[in-house]
């Protein structure tokens, strides 16, 4: 197998120099136009805007937040960035303009989670107190749909190219899909052996997880989800069952991207320091893999390009390697 190593070689690196301690920078790409894309990166309370091509810095930092950033959705519709954090708020920013839109508190916890409604007019938000908020931003009125079921904390939230279905992973280890309309689960959870809730939920552990969910994303009809059991899931939208499991990771898996083409997901390992491809047609392990030399956070790749790839690791750096497989 091939083997990269994430280095100044091999890569561009963009260095958050105010952060010295572990930390975790979410990312999200932009586009400042239709030729040109950006990367957004949230280290600790601010969001940085990097040019796509060296990461030096465009734009004024969005410093509206009074705690740790936890999540960060970029809208393909409109071009919006959406945060949350600890410090139970929702932003709604406009990069081009540098205008903060809205500001809501949806959640009475720490919001883990956000994720742009393709339409550009909702958002679901994941909190620790459990639950999914989905918000109509523009609206005056604070009011949401609440989504009830999680019996942890929601880690990770994405809707459906239709808008129609939400997917949610929790820390207690299921995952969920929602009829957004409707404000109700579609079918049962993809479940597994829930770790804090012995009694809840419990299957055999080959029927879900059996521990976190960290990720989730949609790829046509399936539903694919990592977690800190070591493994990505990939389940059947339909039915509910499993399609494949991937079992190639030896430590939690933290982030999972789709290329743009939809044929290669990328899954990276937490403090196995590694990032895997995989190829989604057979859904079979690729021959090439990013070996890091610290913990990989979050991997996102370009909307726009085929090989470029973003990662962040535990120190707080963001690489931009251009020459995937």
């Amino acid at each position: 197998m091939q083997q990269d190593r994430i280095s100044e070689q091999n890569s561009i690196k963009y260095c958050f120099q105010e952060y010295n301690l572990p930390t975790s920078v979410p990312l999200s790409w932009g586009a400042l136009n239709s030729n040109e894309e950006y990367l957004a990166a949230a280290c600790g309370t601010n969001v940085h805007f990097l040019n796509r091509g060296d990461l030096s810095e465009i734009g004024e930092r969005f410093c509206r937040h009074n705690a740790q950033i936890l999540s960060m959705d970029i809208c393909p519709n409109n071009g919006l960035v959406c945060t949350s954090g600890k410090d139970k708020r929702l932003c709604v920013y406009d990069f081009k303009k540098t205008q903060l839109l809205k500001m809501i508190y949806p959640h009475l916890h720490w919001i883990a989670s956000v994720s742009w409604a393709p339409s550009g007019h909702l958002i679901a938000s994941g909190s620790y107190d459990n639950t999914i908020k989905i918000i109509d931003w523009k609206a005056i009125s604070q009011e949401s749909k609440c989504l009830s079921g999680h019996t942890d904390y929601v880690t990770t939230l994405k809707w459906k190219e239709d808008g129609a279905i939400l997917v949610s992973g929790s820390r207690d280890g299921t995952v969920r899909l929602w009829d957004v309309h409707k404000s109700e689960a579609l079918q049962h959870p993809f479940l597994g052996y829930n770790p804090c809730n012995a009694g809840i939920g419990y299957r055999d552990v080959s029927d879900g997880h059996t521990h976190t969910v960290t990720a989730v994303t949609f790829q046509d009809d399936v539903v694919v989800s990592s977690s800190l059991d070591k493994t990505v899931r990939v389940w059947d939208i339909k039915s509910g069952g499993h399609v494949k499991v991937l079992t190639a990771h030896n430590g939690p898996v933290e982030s999972l991207s789709f290329r743009m083409d939809g044929n290669v997901l990328a899954s990276a390992g937490g403090i196995e320091k590694k990032i895997l491809f995989w190829d989604v047609r057979m859904w079979q392990q690729l021959g090439y893999s990013l070996q890091h030399s610290v913990s990989v956070r979050n991997v996102s790749w370009s909307r726009s390009e085929l090989k470029k790839i973003a990662v962040s690791d535990v120190n707080g750096h963001v690489f931009l390697i251009e020459s995937v497989g």
